[in-house]
């Protein structure tokens, strides 16, 4: 003889409806965001090259220094 599982109880079935609704809210409010400002979002690449980037002055002198007992950084000015 087989059982029939016992129906979820209303209190369950609330916080289900309560998260489904609120994933509803966020997928709404992201896609709402995306359609009604499409220039506030990264386009396409912007033609700045690795090679300009990379000739910069922070980084000429990459690396990590020892600036003085237990203390690690970069020092400015390099």
């Amino acid at each position: 003889m087989t059982t029939r599982p016992k129906p979820a109880p209303n209190y369950e079935l609330v916080w289900l409806a309560i998260g489904l609704a609120g994933l509803a809210v966020l997928l709404a409010l992201s896609v709402w965001r995306m359609v009604s400002a499409p220039g506030l979002f990264p386009g396409a690449f912007n033609g700045t090259s690795i090679k300009s980037i990379m000739s910069e002055d922070m980084f000429q002198h990459p690396g990590v220094l020892k600036l003085g007992p237990d203390h690690f950084g970069r020092q400015h000015g390099l």
